[in-house]
């Protein structure tokens, strides 16, 4: 049947993409065995393990997948220039922001261990949020390429311009808040430290007595705020690990991430290409590419999501990473956060551990200072183009 012969042409290109080291070397004879940690999950791929396959690919496969649209309506671009109809060239760190947060909203409303049905129709929370990354400008559509281009050009990056890991983590940050879902709060710490007292202040109960709202969004009945609880927590730590190149020391416990229940990806990739990174076997690691052009999709009542996913891993050595990246995590309740912070607090210095934590944040004489600084830093970056 065509659905078998599909099935069994994944698996061909899986076994390249798994089987086949840095620069084309065999990391391992095809009998042998390989582990792969996808987003906390362990597959124990081998030729003979189809099941292990399938399962793997069907994880790949139900990540959300934005890549460059065109022919989308126009944005706002730079004074007396006509509206972009298209992020081609210039949009992959927005895609790849995109993705990551797609990823945390996946684990909020519809668990980790949502899979996607290619086979049955579009049902009702996946496609909400789907709808919620729209190529539209308008409200229904609060985490579009029309938004994030709208904050980015208050931040002074107009349509057109590049963005680094930290501008797309404070863009997300600011539309996050503006959207506020359910039981749902965003964090982007300031200096790569997770302070838990910042953390505290933004996921604890709430002190005013107004009680709950109304869900912005009526199919997500089951989430409605409860003053009384802690919140879920996304967090976009944009870190630096090096100078111009990774920083070796950091690789191990960077690939260690990809182990943790919490870990919902990493937005980078090689200089001048921002991709999403979704898993690793040793110190190959796996992604979604945005540098593709695809056409608009209007996302009405019957349309087919079809192209917002892929199944083909493509892979890169962690060793060809820039050292500019953003790194997310879920925690869903307070006891998962605990369980992020203190696995990370039993880092030493001595072990180069990518980001830390800490129980109270410093004193600043600005919030203003510190987003600024942090903004400069990323002009820094290697600016992320079109390959």
């Amino acid at each position: 049947s065509s659905s078998s012969s599909s099935s069994v042409g994944a698996r061909k290109r899986l076994s390249y993409y798994v089987w086949r080291g840095r620069k084309g070397v065999m990391s391992g004879a095809p009998s042998g065995r390989a582990i792969v940690w996808m987003l906390g999950r362990q597959y124990e791929v081998t030729p003979q393990n189809n099941e292990q396959w399938d399962d793997f690919l069907n994880d790949f496969e139900s990540r959300f997948w934005f890549t460059y649209r065109r022919d989308f309506p126009g944005l706002v671009s730079a004074p007396n220039k006509p509206p972009v109809t298209s992020d081609t060239g210039w949009g992959c760190m927005l895609r790849s922001g995109q993705m990551i947060l797609a990823e945390a909203l996946v684990c909020h409303y519809l668990g980790r261990g949502w899979r996607r049905n290619p086979y049955a129709a579009v049902d009702r929370l996946y496609g909400q949020i789907l709808r919620w990354f729209s190529d539209i400008p308008r409200p229904e559509a609060p985490y579009s390429v029309h938004n994030i281009a709208e904050i980015g050009r208050s931040m002074g990056k107009e349509a057109g311009e590049w963005y680094g890991p930290s501008t797309i983590a404070q863009v997300l940050l600011r539309l996050v808040s503006q959207h506020a879902p359910e039981s749902l709060a965003m964090h982007v710490p300031m200096d790569g430290t997770v302070y838990r007292d910042e953390v505290a202040k933004i996921c604890g109960p709430e002190e005013s007595g107004e009680g709950p709202r109304s869900p912005p969004d009526s199919c997500f009945p089951i989430l409605w705020h409860n003053a009384t609880r802690w919140k879920s927590l996304f967090l976009l730590i944009p870190v630096r690990l090096g100078l111009h190149q990774l920083n070796e020391v950091y690789v191990e416990n960077l690939l260690d991430m990809f182990k943790w229940k919490q870990f919902v990806g990493l937005i980078g990739g090689r200089p001048r290409s921002s991709l999403f990174f979704v898993a690793c076997q040793d110190t190959t690691i796996f992604y979604l590419d945005p540098h593709i052009t695809r056409p608009f999709i209007a996302m009405d009542r019957d349309f087919v999501s079809s192209s917002y996913h892929c199944s083909q891993p493509r892979k890169m050595s962690v060793f060809d990473l820039d050292p500019s990246m953003a790194l997310g995590f879920y925690c869903h309740d307070q006891s998962d956060f605990d369980d992020f912070f203190e696995h990370m607090a039993s880092f030493s210095p001595e072990k180069h551990p990518v980001f830390s934590v800490a129980a109270c944040a410093p004193s600043y004489a600005s919030l203003d200072f510190k987003v600024e600084r942090l903004l400069e830093e990323d002009q820094d970056d290697e600016e992320y183009a079109l390959l």
